[in-house]
């Protein structure tokens, strides 16, 4: 587990040890790679000295008809509040791998494409801020448990509207709420 020293002048570790945030962005990682893949990917990245990994849960491309390499989808449908627990599992799972090469993993929930569509995309927003609520919810309580995790809400999108700000914050109040260990948490805008 990581949290803010005491001095408030960096991160470090459970025992106070000064941790340096040294991240690859792997945005598709759950999306696009095996276990195995991902085992390897890591195996590099620790060798390579980094200490982080960020990557996104809903991604942005081939987010809603995409499946990951075991077939699943990350939601049943296209409604954020209804969860694929099977595609979840494998977030799970390589959480674990990336632990055991003491990489922490950056969890964005979603890509902010599914919150608002600041720019030219081909997805449509899907949350509200009670579907955001929903899967917040949902994600601490089914990842919130690995020690090795860092909330990243956002995605690469700013924030233009009051409709936008509550949707956001909303899912970072339901993931504070019921995250079990209170996990670091920052915004991607």
């Amino acid at each position: 587990m990581l949290r803010v020293s005491d001095d408030a002048n960096h991160l470090c570790d459970e025992s106070g040890r000064p941790w340096f945030y040294l991240a690859d962005t792997a945005w598709q990682l759950f999306q696009s790679l095996t276990i195995e893949e991902a085992h390897d990917y890591f195996a590099v990245r620790s060798s390579q000295g980094f200490t982080a990994i960020q990557a996104v849960a809903y991604p942005e491309f081939g987010g809603i008809e995409t499946p990951n390499r075991y077939g699943h989808l990350a939601m049943c449908g296209v409604d954020p509040a209804r969860p694929n627990a099977a595609y979840f599992d494998h977030i799970s799972n390589v959480i674990d791998v990336a632990r055991r090469f003491d990489l922490v993993v950056a969890l964005l929930p979603t890509w902010g494409c599914h919150v608002t569509r600041a720019w030219a995309t081909n997805v449509t927003a899907q949350f509200t801020a009670t579907s955001a609520s929903e899967y917040g919810r949902f994600i601490a309580q089914r990842l919130g448990g690995h020690d090795n995790l860092i909330w990243i809400i956002g995605g690469d999108r700013d924030v233009l509207d009051a409709k936008t700000r509550q949707t956001w914050d909303a899912l970072a109040h339901s993931i504070r709420l019921h995250d079990p260990q209170d996990h670091l948490m920052t915004f991607h805008p």
